[in-house]
């Protein structure tokens, strides 16, 4: 499967260190629609980037083939399609809860994240 690229990713800014940053202006839309504009414009201030790396280097030995896996599918997400998101979790032979939430399910369903950890806890034990 090769996804096109979610439209939000338009929004990713590469700096000169080789980092990723979601143009602030646009985070909100782009990222978190979801959760409260207020609570969404400081997510876009103080947010940390992730290298670009991710996204070429390999993986020799992933944990999915050791370990049990679990995966949060966010129905509304901007940034990774749903589509993608149930084939990766697919692929990696997860368990698969979805919310109907934005990239940032942590933040604008809580309560259904901390049930799937305290689960998957559970089911770890």
């Amino acid at each position: 499967m090769r996804a096109q690229p979610a439209p939000s990713v338009a929004h990713v800014r590469p700096d000169d260190e080789g980092f990723l940053w979601i143009d602030p202006e646009a985070f909100g839309k782009a990222f978190a629609q979801d959760v409260d504009p207020v609570q969404a414009q400081i997510m876009a201030v103080v947010q940390k980037p992730i290298s670009a790396r991710i996204f070429r280097d390999k993986v020799t030995r992933p944990a999915r083939e050791l370990k049990p896996s679990w995966y949060l599918v966010s129905e509304i997400d901007r940034m990774i399609p749903a589509e993608t998101q149930r084939f990766m979790s697919r692929r990696m032979g997860a368990t698969v809860v979805s919310v109907p939430a934005s990239h940032w399910s942590m933040v604008s369903h809580p309560d259904k994240v901390a049930k799937l950890i305290s689960d998957v806890a559970t089911s770890a034990a």
